[in-house]
């Protein structure tokens, strides 16, 4: 059974998912500048495109004047990570009647007059789990209660 979750959970699961996009931001212009610098130290280029010629790649100090090029490329690249982290959410929607569950539609009402809410809101809860269980600890206490003859 779907339940909502609670405004904490909520409040906790968009906190987790600020401290990931944080640390997406770091991390990816951090690889995309080495990925560029081994790039342009070890690949032959020209103007064009690869060069087939014997001219050898960028020397360090070659690599280190393009700077602002290696950070303009780390600073887009940390913007797309956060943006992307950050804005990932489940296009995955419930009814919070009947259950019923859909791919992202305009519509937000349900055929039994539900509402459609995002899976990121809701939580599932197997009631077979807690009925079994609770029989369970129910057959333990009749076996203990029961006189020894």
């Amino acid at each position: 059974m779907w339940i909502p979750k609670s405004k904490e959970e909520i409040e906790a699961i968009d906190k987790k998912r600020k401290k990931d996009a944080l640390k997406a931001s770091i991390i990816i212009p951090i690889i995309m500048i080495i990925i560029m610098v081994c790039f342009l130290k070890f690949i032959k280029l020209d103007n064009v495109g690869l060069r087939h010629g014997s001219r050898d790649p960028l020397t360090w100090s070659q690599i280190l004047d393009s700077y602002q090029f290696l950070l303009f490329i780390g600073f887009f690249s940390g913007l797309l990570g956060y943006s992307a982290v950050r804005s990932s959410k489940s296009t995955t929607l419930i009814c919070n009647k009947c259950g019923k569950v859909i791919a992202f539609q305009k519509e937000k009402s349900c055929s039994c007059n539900g509402i459609f809410t995002s899976i990121d809101e809701m939580n599932w809860i197997d009631e077979n789990i807690d009925n079994t269980t609770t029989k369970e600890n129910d057959n333990k206490t009749e076996n203990i209660q029961t006189p020894n003859a």
